[in-house]
């Protein structure tokens, strides 16, 4: 089984990645899993890495996540569609189960699909001041107030994607709130439940850099995007909460 991670970046990614490959489930290739997210080790392939930036037009930063995604008239070329083909007949000879985890595959997953075999999608969110408070800490104003504003536009237009995803896809999906998963073992055990296995737990509290005392940045951005109900951000949020707790209701 395939299984694809959808998220906005520093949602969890690499942690639901590192979990999954730890526990069996091929996330990348084993010449490049030592060390962990503070070495540089973010448990994402660089051919899936490498297509989305240039389908995107981002560069190789790790901050790309704020840079603002374009997305019209986005389609692979033809050199980029034999690399998709051949590196997924490739995984599929090997006959295990193995994942993608890339934050821009959020934006670009409509474009993959068709080429994807069987598959699971696994949806993780973050509340947007968490996200902030992780973009803006080392900074003073000015500063903090522009990275501020960009990831809140780049939180927005990643989750809506993930939404529309998630109201169209007949494939099975977990959807996960990272803040749960790090403070109790619901959502833990809900994703050893849809993988079908017991996973590592690698949870680490101290690991968990970025959480906000209060949550208080969408609620003085909200009034500003409230005239756009699909821009508010804490209606994104909402959604999202929604979509975890129906499914959750009917998995019970």
């Amino acid at each position: 089984m395939l299984y694809i991670i959808l998220a906005f970046g520093k949602s969890g990614t690499t942690l639901i990645s590192q979990t999954l490959h730890k526990s069996g489930i091929a996330m990348v290739d084993d010449e490049n899993i030592a060390g962990g997210y503070d070495q540089g080790n973010f448990y994402e392939r660089e051919i899936s890495l490498n297509i989305n930036r240039e389908l995107l037009s981002m560069g190789n930063g790790r901050r790309d996540s704020l840079v603002f995604p374009n997305l019209s008239n986005l389609a692979f070329t033809p050199k980029q569609a034999k690399q998709i083909e051949e590196f997924i007949e490739n995984k599929e000879l090997l006959r295990k189960d193995w994942g993608i985890k890339d934050p821009r595959m959020s934006l670009t997953y409509p474009l993959w699909e068709p080429f994807l075999p069987e598959h699971k999608l696994i949806v993780v969110y973050r509340h947007l001041d968490e996200i902030v408070c992780h973009y803006r800490r080392n900074h003073r104003w000015p500063k903090t107030a522009i990275i501020s504003l960009a990831a809140l536009h780049s939180w927005r237009i990643y989750n809506s994607r993930i939404l529309e995803i998630l109201e169209r896809t007949s494939k099975a999906n977990l959807i996960l709130n990272y803040q749960r998963f790090m403070q109790n073992d619901e959502e833990m055990n809900r994703l050893n439940r849809f993988v079908g296995n017991d996973m590592r737990d690698l949870r680490n509290p101290e690991q968990y850099r970025s959480k906000c005392n209060s949550l208080s940045f969408i609620n003085s951005a909200d009034p500003l995007l409230s005239l756009s109900r699909n821009a508010s951000p804490k209606r994104l949020f909402s959604q999202l909460e929604e979509s975890r707790n129906s499914q959750i209701q009917k998995n019970n």
